[in-house]
């Protein structure tokens, strides 16, 4: 049933198949945690209570060094199971859905990591003095995997899955292929055209074997770039940059959305530039657009205060207004 709904996922749903994986890791995980045997499972033996249980006995689960499951971890198990319960009523399998009616955890607003303007100019900027100065095809190819994320505001799945016909002839548009096989086009800049134009060049110069013909991203051998390695890349040019927390190609997608609702971007074109389903997974990008904007208020208003908070990221009051205004003026 399981391998069923995987091939389902990888041909009707055109997942990827990292995607694929978690799903059919999260429903193998789920039947362990209820002691059902993959080969002797039947979907219609499995019931709202279990569910709920085995929810419960996630939000109880720690890992080896103590730490439970977030919310956010739990929910992307529960949407598995609505996936696939779904499917399977859908295929007339069961009749009844158990996963209907099942609420998601609440989860905490967290804000999204991501790299300042100024340490984004910075490495940008030594990356192509280095590409400059040694001109090898990994310096090329990883200059321009980086301004591809932080420039296109590409997820890792869809960078690796780049081919080379979905570059446009004029290399100004790129068709992406993003979750659940939605595509969407997105522009190219004229400096990330340029880059791929010098990627390009690099592969007949450095006679690179192109195994896979339709590969855009390719690693040394001529393959399709690996997943991890170009979370590897990215983790080694973000500690380069100096970036502390999170270092991984994620953040350089959120750093192309914040960088963009700073200056004035479109909440609407933001959304379909990163390929958001909805607009509400866009807008978490305007708290760091206000994060930012309350600090260029504080230090600039003459009645503002600059002190450690701010660049800290955390909120505060600065303005002190007079306590002996007349009541009847305080609107």
């Amino acid at each position: 049933m399981i391998e069923r709904f995987r091939t389902y996922l990888l041909n009707e749903r055109r997942y990827s198949p990292l995607t694929v994986r978690n799903y059919v890791a999260d429903l193998r995980e789920f039947l362990s945690m209820c002691g059902i045997a993959e080969e002797e499972f039947d979907p219609t033996d499995i019931k709202r209570e279990m569910i709920r249980g085995w929810v419960v006995a996630l939000s109880k689960h720690t890992n080896s060094r103590g730490q439970s499951l977030s919310a956010s971890s739990i929910n992307r198990r529960m949407s598995t199971l609505k996936s696939f319960f779904g499917w399977l009523q859908r295929e007339g399998i069961i009749v009844k859905n158990p996963t209907m009616g099942l609420s998601r955890l609440k989860t905490p607003l967290r804000l999204p990591s991501y790299v300042s303007e100024e340490q984004m100019s910075r490495g940008i900027k030594r990356l192509e003095d280095k590409q400059s100065e040694e001109g090898d095809f990994v310096r090329v190819r990883n200059t321009m995997i980086m301004l591809m994320l932080y420039g296109m505001g590409l997820r890792r799945a869809e960078l690796v899955g780049l081919n080379r016909e979905d570059l446009s002839e004029a290399k100004d548009t790129l068709r992406v292929r993003g979750k659940g096989g939605k595509e969407r086009v997105i522009p190219v800049l004229r400096v990330i055209a340029e880059h791929i134009e010098d990627y390009f060049d690099e592969i007949s110069r450095s006679k690179i074997c192109i195994i896979d013909k339709k590969a855009l991203i390719l690693s040394l051998k001529g393959e399709r770039l690996s997943s991890h390695s170009v979370y590897c890349i990215v983790r080694d040019e973000l500690q380069r940059m100096g970036v502390k927390g999170k270092q991984s190609p994620h953040v350089l997608r959120h750093t192309f959305a914040t960088h963009l609702m700073n200056h004035g971007g479109d909440m609407r074109k933001i959304q379909e530039l990163m390929g958001h389903s909805s607009l509400r997974s866009t807008q978490v990008y305007t708290h760091n657009s206000i994060s930012t904007l309350q600090k260029a208020y504080n230090r600039a208003h003459p009645r503002g205060k600059r002190n450690e908070n701010c660049d800290s990221g955390k909120t505060t009051n600065h303005l002190h207004m007079d306590d002996n205004i007349d009541p009847k003026h305080k609107a």
